[in-house]
């Protein structure tokens, strides 16, 4: 059984951590900080998620308004800050774009400094609110559960073209996230070969920084049309290699089944 304990024990550390990472962040202004607290959060959404599903409680609790408020208001500035990255690795020179996105980082991230009393009051009432939610659930209960998440991610990698590969990557991280939170008994009993996803999102996020740069490039084409072409090769080619690793995606998501 995935008790009471557990699930509270989990969301405090979640409370915690994003703590400590909003106060490192308010301190220092690092883009890393920043990061933390979002993949905190998703964790937290992926736990949530599972909790207003059928079986997952009598009636789970939505996403606060406090998290969303601060995991968009962070993803405002982790994008400025990934089109600069993407832009440095990729070789490109486009000195207008970059000084506007710096720019935007910086407006941003004072704003969002600014808040953090506010934030870290709102944590506090979001959590305690969250911990009152909590039931034990039971083990079938959470096998089934996993059984639809894969099922629905398979469908998703199993679609044609590329337009389902993101969506279907924030399934993987929050299904890793999810598994991440299970007692090692129910954790290993689930079978999930955890390795293959973890490989699978980490080469659907290269084919979706080449997507997000060839975006970023096309409006502007800094350089001209050869780097469109270039990174739009290279996109393609990831795109294929995403589409491949996906192939047979149920049978490799449980193949610790066989071991």
């Amino acid at each position: 059984m995935l008790t009471r304990k557990k699930q509270y024990n989990y969301l405090i550390k979640r409370w915690l951590l994003i703590r400590r990472h909003l106060m490192a962040y308010s301190a220092s202004g690092d883009q890393d900080a920043l990061h933390r607290i979002r993949v905190e959060i998703k964790k937290v959404r992926a736990f949530l998620q599972f909790a207003g599903s059928p079986g997952g409680g009598k009636k789970g609790p939505s996403q606060p308004r406090a998290l969303k408020k601060m995991f968009r208001r962070a993803g405002k500035i982790r994008d400025a800050g990934i089109h600069l990255q993407l832009m440095q690795q990729y070789h490109i020179t486009d000195a207008a774009f970059c000084v506007g996105e710096t720019q935007e980082i910086e407006q941003r991230s004072v704003a969002f400094r600014e808040d953090v009393t506010y934030f870290d009051k709102s944590l506090r009432h979001t959590f305690r609110k969250l911990l009152g939610t909590l039931r034990p659930v039971r083990k079938r209960d959470v096998r089934r559960w996993l059984s639809r998440k894969v099922g629905a991610i398979a469908g998703m990698v199993a679609s044609p073209g590329t337009d389902q590969l993101h969506p279907a990557r924030k399934e993987v991280k929050s299904l890793v996230y999810f598994l991440g939170m299970l007692p090692g008994q129910l954790s290993r009993r689930s079978k999930i070969n955890v390795p293959y996803l973890d490989q699978l999102q980490d080469a659907i996020g290269k084919w979706h920084d080449l997507d997000i740069t060839v975006s970023l490039v096309t409006s502007r084409k800094p350089g001209g049309s050869k780097v469109v072409s270039r990174l739009e090769k290279a996109r393609d080619r990831a795109g294929a290699a995403v589409i491949a690793m996906g192939a047979g995606f149920e049978k490799r998501v449980f193949a610790n089944a066989h071991s």
